[in-house]
């Protein structure tokens, strides 16, 4: 989604634990000449490396079902966002393509 926010947006910012995640994220960055894009390696629930307010948007794409604790993701999420920003946020459930269906 990052890439797809990328041609919309004038800056993108996209955060994953996984460093091996963020290596090959920033590799097809470069590889395809997206600039406006970076990878940083943060918690979903702990963004201490941005200010309070430095976002317009906040996008969490299936990201709190693998938080331990989703409300402090959230609150995370609403501390970076400027005032009048938005947040949006999907919750895929047994009914979104790729989930497994036979837990549920």
């Amino acid at each position: 989604m990052s890439f797809l926010l990328a041609e919309r947006f004038r800056e993108v910012v996209a955060v994953d634990l996984s460093a091996e995640s963020i290596a090959l994220a920033s590799r097809r960055a470069r590889h395809y000449g997206v600039s406006n894009l970076r990878f940083l390696e943060a918690d979903a629930e702990r963004l201490e490396m941005f200010r309070a307010g430095e976002f317009d948007v906040v996008f969490a794409f299936s990201t709190l079902r693998f938080c331990p604790h989703p409300d402090q993701a959230l609150a995370e999420a609403f501390r970076v966002i400027a005032p009048g920003g938005r947040a949006v946020v999907d919750v895929p459930n047994r009914r979104s393509p790729g989930t497994d269906r036979s837990s549920g």
